[in-house]
């Protein structure tokens, strides 16, 4: 019932409406590079291009491929389980690391 369960409640609903947005907000903020600073960070750019070319191409977390959406995700989770909390923090802390992005455009993202 389980298996059941998750297979037309995720795959068909959760999981597809995802994908859905993902779509839309590919095709209409960042179908270029320039919805990085334009959406993510209005406030804080990114004022190196090589940099913004990194996060909009990037093979696990690049914006020019929807299905890399799903990493970014976890960043709106209001969710305030203790696992929620850890998984924000640890894909916080990935952004900084992985991109060399500040503590202040990693808090307008997640913004």
């Amino acid at each position: 019932m389980n298996v059941l369960y998750d297979v037309v409640n995720h795959w068909q609903g959760e999981w597809l409406s995802d994908v859905v947005v993902w779509n839309e907000m590919f095709t209409n903020y960042f179908s270029t590079s320039a919805g990085i600073n334009t959406y993510l960070l209005p406030n804080n750019p990114i004022t190196n291009p090589v940099l913004i070319d990194a996060i909009y191409t990037d093979p696990w977390y690049g914006l020019d491929n929807p299905e890399n959406y799903e990493q970014w995700q976890v960043l709106e989770s209001g969710n305030a389980n203790t696992t929620a909390i850890h998984e924000k923090l640890a894909f916080q802390a990935e952004l900084r690391t992985y991109f060399g992005l500040s503590s202040a455009q990693v808090q307008e993202i997640t913004n």
